[in-house]
């Protein structure tokens, strides 16, 4: 399980040296033009799965700064043809991304902005690539995706006003992209509690967390709501069953016949008296999904 306390290690921005390549032409070598000292920058490396990220990618031009201690200060570059290169660490296939309207935009700002959405979590390498006047560019990033759902769930059980615990809950399904076929999709729901003695509300992520076992729920299970629609048109579908599946982990299973928006709402008493639900109308779009035609092509 990858704890959302990586987020502030990945968060700093990493920027890796370019590799530069000479082309022939004929028997003889043609000189390229001089090679540009650039660097590149994102702003975000982590991601929850089946939500929609905007993945910020900016070019600077390290000859033109006004301080050179601080790469903000530096003209951003517009206008040159980036590609997204990007794969899951434990894959050996590359996918590529190139420039297209609402995926992959040049801002004209210097900075190129990659839409997607991630369905699986874990660990990934994400770059980007481009060619100016014969030189090739490249730069590659760490990223993390992360189970969706919230964490903006807190409880206080005495007398004073502050928070004494934090939790999170998370959620995936087993198959990353969910079908109207009728067969059964798992949902795997993982619910934390926090352990350390001064609660971070303004970023939930850096507190330290336990897995809620069944002992430290009052009825053992979580309840499991299965949504459709959204806001005011939101409809109950089913009351799922959740089971205990080991390792922190509860399972819930549905067969879905139709397309659609759906989403989940999940909510526990815990031994301390806390009551959590993650699915409320404030924050139903951690949990929402897409239910896509069995025709659908993975």
């Amino acid at each position: 399980m990858m704890q959302h306390a990586a987020k502030a290690a990945l968060a700093v921005l990493i920027s890796l040296a370019f590799a530069s390549c000479m082309e022939q032409a004929g028997s003889g070598s043609m000189e390229m033009p001089p090679r540009k000292d650039y660097r590149v920058e994102v702003g975000t490396v982590h991601a929850h799965i089946l939500k929609s990220v905007k993945v910020v990618f900016t070019v600077y031009d390290m000859a033109q700064c006004t301080d050179h201690t601080d790469v903000t200060s530096c003209a951003k570059v517009a206008g040159l043809p980036v590609n997204v290169a990007y794969r899951d660490t434990k894959a050996t296939q590359t996918q590529t991304v190139a420039p297209a309207a609402g995926v992959l935009e040049d801002k004209g700002d210097g900075t190129y902005e990659w839409t997607t959405m991630f369905t699986a979590f874990g660990a990934y390498t994400v770059g980007v690539e481009f060619q100016e006047e014969g030189n090739h560019y490249a730069a590659a990033f760490a990223f993390e995706t992360s189970r969706a759902g919230g964490e903006n769930y807190f409880c206080s059980n005495d007398a004073d006003a502050d928070y004494e615990y934090a939790f999170q809950i998370r959620w995936n399904t087993t198959e990353p992209i969910i079908l109207a076929s009728g067969t059964d999709v798992t949902f795997n729901i993982e619910l934390m509690r926090s352990f350390n003695e001064t609660i971070n509300t303004t970023q939930p992520w850096t507190n330290k967390f336990d897995h809620l076992l069944p002992a430290a729920l009052q009825s053992n299970l979580p309840t499991v709501t299965l949504m459709s629609g959204t806001g005011a048109q939101s409809v109950v579908v089913e009351a799922l069953v959740p089971t205990y599946a080991g390792k922190g982990l509860y399972t819930a299973k549905h067969m879905f016949m139709e397309t659609g928006t759906y989403w989940l709402k999940v909510g526990f008493t815990d031994d301390l008296n806390c009551v959590v639900t993650g699915g409320d109308a404030d924050d139903e779009a951690n949990y929402r999904f897409e239910v896509m035609p069995a025709t659908h092509a993975h």
